[in-house]
């Protein structure tokens, strides 16, 4: 005959039991599968432990945490782990087995080490960096050559996010007056939603023509970013096709996707800055050239200038040399004939003969000086008229090369100059509040006070 129990003697052998072996406390690991808190503020914990290889359910038990504790115990969690109490994270507790005629064994909470699953969460990064590395594209979007004018700007956020409103009103009111396109692909930016929402965002992305992709929010708790520590999200970051700019607005740590992309900024004011900054270093660029073709072209007009009063000055002296020599030749040929008149009257037979070879060698004389002398200015004008042309021939090309780069085209191109005071602002430093500035447009100006 087998001896026989009624389930209340069963059940006051098992609390027997579990008094007399059970009694003390327990540390236990485990991952909570799900979490309900009810109106009375007692916690009810489903915990489960997985197959390391197989990730199945290997163990499952129920827990509470009484109201009482759980008051206590949850602040103090979140506040040290930096992450929420919520279904899906691994935790240490310290557990009384306690066993309910009506409900069973279950595992009352006293006690939570937050250390533990914030080294749960710094292993998971570090296997997911590691598995990037081994995998060969975690340096990718770092790779990628920025634009030397980023002005296509792709942005993921949330439409209602303060750190996207800051984004946008400090990149389009910039002090420069840069013009930028910004698209926004809207997503979840925190929660179990967050990772495919992006992803998605990504996707519809990646076919469009953008200069940059800024990922923006503000800040928040590590449960809020727990979307940016994960694996599929930061593979998709390393291999996008476009420079990334993390701004999740978290200075005290540095999530994943902060780590792959091409470049971490702290806020998404910090972002915004860092497009100026990047614009502003063409402009400067493009207006030092500018100032130093004017420059040139100046200098290049000056010297031909100079060239051509030598010139003038030159044939000035060739008409007063003419001048000379023909005034000297009429008085030694005046002073010649009055010598030849006074040997006339002396010894007239003797010079008959002689008067007409002197007159005749005189001739020639005369002759040759005065072709001489027209061959000598005939030479000075030709060189004259041929410098002349090419000065006037490098002047009209200084005027096209300055007709070429004159700002009216670059502004014509939807650029433009802002000035104080009538000179050109080459940095925010050279105004002050209350200053007034003049920016030059294609079509007209637009006077301005600095905040």
């Amino acid at each position: 005959m087998h001896q026989t129990y009624t389930l209340s003697q069963l059940s006051a052998i098992i609390k027997e039991v579990l008094n007399i072996y059970l009694s003390d406390y327990f540390w236990i690991k485990a991952e909570i599968s799900e979490l309900h808190e009810n109106r009375n503020g007692n916690c009810y914990l489903e915990l489960i432990e997985k197959d390391t290889y197989t990730d199945k359910i290997i163990t499952k038990f129920r827990a509470i945490i009484w109201s009482n504790v759980y008051r206590i115990l949850k602040p103090y969690f979140e506040q040290n782990a930096q992450a929420e109490f919520k279904a899906g994270i691994n935790v240490l507790l310290k557990v009384k087995i306690e066993f309910s005629d009506l409900y069973g064994i279950s595992l009352v909470v006293h006690d939570i080490d937050p250390s533990f699953t914030l080294g749960d969460f710094e292993l998971r990064r570090a296997q997911i960096l590691h598995q990037l590395m081994s995998e060969g594209v975690f340096e990718m979007n770092k790779q990628l050559p920025f634009a030397i004018v980023p002005q296509r700007i792709a942005v993921i956020s949330s439409e209602t996010a303060a750190g996207y409103q800051d984004f946008i009103n400090h990149l389009q009111n910039n002090e420069y007056g840069f013009k930028y396109q910004v698209k926004l692909f809207k997503a979840y930016m925190q929660g179990d939603e967050a990772e495919p929402s992006i992803i998605q965002a990504l996707d519809k992305i990646s076919g469009q023509d953008f200069d940059v992709l800024v990922i923006t929010r503000g800040g928040g708790s590590r449960s809020d970013l727990a979307a940016f520590d994960r694996y599929l999200l930061a593979l998709h970051i390393c291999q996008f096709p476009i420079p990334v700019i993390s701004a999740i607005g978290h200075e005290r740590d540095v999530s994943i996707i902060d780590m792959v992309a091409h470049t971490r900024v702290k806020t998404p004011t910090a972002a915004a800055h860092f497009i100026i900054d990047k614009t502003l270093q063409f402009w400067t660029a493009i207006s030092n050239l500018y100032e130093n073709i004017i420059h040139q072209a100046k200098n290049l007009v000056d010297n031909e200038q100079k060239i051509l009063e030598q010139y003038a000055i030159v044939l000035k002296n060739s008409k007063y040399v003419v001048n000379e020599q023909e005034y000297y030749v009429k008085e030694t040929v005046s002073s010649i004939i009055k010598q030849t008149q006074l040997k006339l009257i002396d010894t007239s037979n003797k010079i008959d003969n002689y008067a007409n070879s002197l007159i005749f060698k005189i001739h020639r004389r005369m002759q040759f000086e005065n072709n001489t002398i027209h061959s000598f200015y005939s030479n000075i004008v030709n060189i004259t008229q041929y410098r002349l042309q090419q000065a006037t021939q490098h002047i009209i090309y200084a005027e096209k090369f300055i007709q070429a780069v004159h700002p009216e085209k670059v502004l014509r191109k939807g650029y433009s100059i802002t000035r104080k005071n009538g000179k050109a602002i080459k940095s925010s430093t050279e105004v002050q509040s209350g200053n007034e500035i003049t920016t030059v447009l294609y079509q007209g100006e637009i006077i301005s006070y600095v905040k």
